[in-house]
């Protein structure tokens, strides 16, 4: 009763004290996973598809936590229970104990190679998770599309092919299994009848007692107990890597976005804007070429061009989402890489053409989670982004809680939250990436005589190709091709430049089209 007592206890603290380091590494490494991908640039998203990454946050975490908790306490096990029971076979028996031992290189050589032709298959499982997941979250991300052009069927046989790979190569990793394991089984059963066999001569001869080739053959397969568990450790060893491999992969990622050593904080900013000589590009194809323009504090730009000019681009560029190939930009002198960054984006507010929305309330993504702005800030900022009367209409007001990504709203107003975000910060420069784009004719003259004021003492750039929002501009900026065409004011570009003047006949053109 003791004895059972003292094992229960030690048990409960070998299990619970193995779970709680286990699950205490899947925290760590979920925190440090989390934290590398906080700090990685758009170039690493560019390239990472987000399924991809989701599943490495969860099910390859997860997969290491379950090999290392069933690992820990078996290895520990295994050991002591081979150690203990080779020394009480070699003392019982040395002759019948050495020649049992016979096979312990067949049962090592059958492990090795299921571990072998199992790790590979694990590593392929673990990119199959993650493809699965990454066709369930594009999926569920374009729902709407999906329906919209009744492409069900091919989205079910895109899930069924990813899943039938999974499983076809986890039925491998069970075919193998089912393969090796009776081969260890049958070594060990022959190894038992060996020690019967010669052992049992023995015993009639009287060399050793009956009492002793029992004890001989039960100890012989404690040994082979912890030969045929290791193949299973050596599986959750490979499955663990598989999974780390995918882990470090993004851990040991490069940051492509970093600050220099002595990066300072800019603190107020007078907004001066300068690009010289700026190229960039996006993996082999130049996006920018030799771009250089001033901006002055205050001052309204527009950037105009056609699709692909490099519009959206330089807007990336000036917050540091992306760092220039060559060349420099400035603001107030400072060049953006001497900046730090956190200093830099606070003095940077953007309002992207496709506003994110997050699936909490009103309140919490005008201020982001900031809780030191005070409510009369938030209502300041919906006010001037010509909200406010729509989020006080609502039963819950500012606490009302939106849907994924916004489904409740309409463009319109995930765009005017989108703006009263960047209002409600103390900015020095602004950049409005086509940010009318998605509200009516009335709305966006509410939402222009809003930022009118607002935007009086900030330097502001605003991505568009309305004429009527490059007119209110005080300088426009000419893109094609990644090149600066021409940089003046709306009334000259149109008596001067031929492209300027062809956008503005396109648009003129379709409100024709639309009377005839």
């Amino acid at each position: 009763v003791g004895v059972a007592s003292i094992r229960g206890v030690i048990r409960f603290l070998t299990q619970y004290g193995n779970q709680y380091v286990s699950n205490r590494l899947a925290f760590d490494l979920r925190n440090d996973l989390f934290k590398a991908l906080q700090s990685q640039s758009f170039t690493f998203y560019d390239k990472a598809r987000t399924g991809q990454l989701m599943a490495r946050l969860t099910s390859d975490v997860d997969e290491i936590r379950w090999s290392f908790g069933m690992m820990i306490p078996a290895t520990s096990n295994m050991l002591v229970t081979f150690a203990m029971a080779i020394v009480i076979m070699l003392s019982l028996d040395f002759t019948v104990s050495i020649y049992s031992m016979a096979i312990f290189p067949i049962l090592i050589i059958l492990v090795v190679r299921f571990a072998n032709l199992t790790g590979p298959l694990f590593t392929e499982i673990r990119k199959g998770v993650g493809n699965l997941s990454a066709v369930v979250q594009e999926n569920l991300s374009g729902v709407k599309i999906v329906r919209a052009f009744s492409a069900e069927e091919q989205e079910t046989a895109k899930f069924d092919l990813n899943a039938e790979r999974l499983l076809d190569l986890s039925l491998q990793v069970d075919r193998a299994r089912a393969i090796y394991m009776p081969m260890i089984s049958l070594v060990v059963g022959a190894g038992s009848a060996f020690i019967i066999l010669f052992g049992g001569l023995q015993v009639i001869q009287g060399m050793i007692t009956l009492g002793s080739m029992v004890a001989l053959v039960s100890y012989l397969n404690m040994v082979a107990g912890p030969i045929r568990m290791m193949g299973f450790w050596i599986e959750g060893i490979r499955r663990a890597l598989a999974g780390a491999n995918r882990i470090f992969e993004i851990l040991d990622a490069p940051v492509a976005i970093t600050e220099r050593q002595g990066a300072s904080d800019i603190g107020e900013t007078d907004g001066r804007v300068s690009f010289q000589n700026v190229t960039f590009q996006y993996a082999d194809h130049p996006t920018l070429i030799d771009v250089s323009f001033d901006a002055k504090s205050g001052e309204k730009i527009a950037v105009v061009g056609r699709t692909g000019s490099g519009k959206t681009t330089i807007l990336n560029l000036i917050p540091r989402f992306y760092d220039v190939n060559s060349g420099k930009i400035t603001i107030d002198g400072v060049d953006v890489r001497d900046i730090k960054i956190d200093s830099l984006r606070r003095i940077v507010g953007v309002v992207p053409q496709e506003p994110f929305i997050f699936p909490t309330s009103i309140r919490d993504n005008i201020t982001l989670g900031d809780k030191s702005f005070t409510q009369d800030q938030v209502e300041a900022a919906a006010k001037a982004a010509q909200i406010h009367d729509f989020i006080v209409s609502l039963p819950e007001g500012y606490d009302s809680l939106v849907g994924e990504r916004g489904v409740t709203l309409s463009g319109g107003q995930r765009q005017r939250l989108s703006i009263a975000r960047a209002i409600l910060r103390s900015l020095g420069i602004v950049l409005l990436d086509d940010s009318t784009s998605q509200v009516d004719v009335a709305t966006e003259k509410q939402i222009d005589k809003a930022l009118d004021s607002l935007l009086r003492n900030r330097t502001s750039f605003i991505i568009t190709n309305r004429i009527s929002t490059a007119a209110k501009s005080d300088r426009v900026i000419l893109l094609d091709m990644g090149k600066v065409i021409a940089i003046d004011t709306h009334e000259n570009l149109l008596k001067k430049n031929e492209l300027y003047r062809e956008i503005f006949r396109s648009q003129i053109a379709e409100v024709l089209g639309g009377t005839e």
